[in-house]
Parts: structure tokens; sequence; C-alpha cells
């Protein structure tokens, strides 16, 4: 729970301080806020309502609290939960491997904007974010 924090403070340093807004340091920001929502996310499963966030959802969702609505109510529950956690614990993968690929494009050519590759390197988290969620959502888990 301490690291969600400090993940959370790094990344609301990064955002809300001129200085580091600047290329690499927005990518080790979205890398923190994900960490620490990852975290907080999984955390929230069990310290919030063990046990019961099925029936509190299927009161205040589905304004009733039969068997097939529990059902539906703790279905829906899951799935929500895993799809976040595959999109939030995925995303800070991809994120490190654009680090890692600036850093030697770097070390290769020194003197080149790494600007013109934030973009790129979005682009790419994104749409590896749509297909590792697209790929979750089709599969049988």
């Amino acid at each position: 729970m301490i690291s969600g924090f400090a993940m959370a403070f790094i990344a609301y340093t990064i955002f809300f301080h001129e200085g580091l807004r600047v290329h690499p340091a927005q990518l080790v920001g979205i890398f923190s806020l994900a960490i620490s929502i990852c975290i907080f996310n999984l955390l929230s499963a069990y310290l919030i309502c063990p046990g019961n966030a099925e029936v509190l959802f299927a009161q205040t969702v589905y304004f009733d609290t039969s068997q097939e609505s529990l059902l539906r109510a703790m279905n829906t529950l899951t799935y929500s939960f895993l799809a976040n956690y595959v999109f939030m614990f995925s995303l800070p993968g991809w994120i490190e491997m654009c680090l890692i690929h600036d850093m030697v494009k770097t070390l290769t050519n020194p003197m080149a904007r790494s600007d013109a590759r934030a973009n790129y390197y979005y682009i790419f988290v994104f749409i590896m974010q749509i297909i590792a969620v697209t790929v979750y959502a089709c599969s049988d888990f």
C-alpha cells in the first residue's frame, strides 16, 4: 500500500511540475500512475468490501437481491475487475518497453530529438492495450 502511495506521489510530482513535463518523464509518470492504480485496484477488492461487494452491487445497480441478481452482479464485478487489472497490469510493461527503446535510440544517436518519438510511443501503448483487453474479452477465463 505504501508503494501505491509512493507511485501516485511520483506521478503527481511529474504531472504538476512544469520542469518535469518533458518526454521521458511523462512516460515515467504514466508508468507510476498505472502501477499505483493497479495496486489500489488489487487492494480494493479485498479491503473495501470483503465478501459483500456483489450484494452491494446488486442492490444499487439491479435494485434486486434475488439469487439471479447476485450471480449477475458477481459475474459483472469479476469481469470488470479482471479487465481493469489486465489493462492496468500490462500498461507499465508496454511503457517500460518504450522507455528501453528510447534509451537505446538515445545512446545510438544522442543528438536526435526524442520529442518526435514520444507520440509514436503513446500510439504504440494505446494499440497494445486495446489488443490486450480485446484478447482478454474474447478468451474464456
